[in-house]
């Protein structure tokens, strides 16, 4: 999993009846009771999560992570209506772009959880220029080697595997910054693919 460090504000609003109005009470503008009061509690966390990517779809994936807040029981009762979670940094990060924030009260042993989920999409067009574009440049060469005439077969070859050789060290290089993972991905499915392509061009 990635290591994702941000900012979050988490606001709790609970509100309960109106004071009552005394127009006799002589101290009208300075005693109400507690439980007439509107509590405003807000706190400002910083700290670091591990959130789990699957990157089956690398670089067109997006991702779901969640943040817990546990209030221990008997301190607060809270309801969804009165909890709201917004993300104050910006949205377009250098590999992704946040796009949904939302949060959930849930109970868990009696006990409250703010529960806090935000969506990753990654931003894709770097990954697209470096890695798809040249594999199918590279593909595109091999492949008009076969409208070449019968008496430059040997340069047809030559090309060919040229060609193939290329493709195999950018595979590798593109291996090297993926994600590492311990299954197949996208990408790996598209260089098997465009290697096969060479390879069936040159037999």
């Amino acid at each position: 999993g990635n290591i994702v460090k941000k900012y979050f504000t988490t606001e709790i609003n609970r509100t309960g009846p109106e004071s009552p109005v005394y127009h006799n009470d002589p101290y009208m503008d300075t005693p109400y009771t507690g439980d007439s009061a509107s509590i405003i509690y807000t706190e400002k966390s910083l700290g670091s999560f591990g959130c789990i990517f699957d990157v089956f779809f690398y670089p067109l994936d997006r991702q779901k992570c969640t943040i817990n807040f546990t209030i221990a029981s008997g301190q607060i009762d809270i309801t969804d209506e009165f909890v709201r979670a917004e993300y104050s940094g910006n949205r377009r990060l250098n590999a992704f772009e946040i796009t949904e924030v939302g949060v959930y009260v849930r109970s868990y042993d009696e006990d409250d959880v703010v529960e806090i989920n935000f969506t990753l999409v990654r931003l894709p067009m770097h990954v697209l220029v470096v890695t798809f574009v040249p594999s199918l440049m590279i593909l595109a060469i091999g492949y008009a080697t076969l409208y070449l005439e019968n008496s430059l077969q040997q340069d047809r070859l030559t090309v060919s595997l040229s060609s193939l050789l290329v493709l195999y060290t950018l595979f590798n290089q593109t291996s090297s910054i993926l994600p590492k993972t311990s299954y197949v991905t996208m990408v790996d499915f598209w260089f098997l693919f465009c290697i096969s392509m060479l390879f069936g061009v040159i037999i």
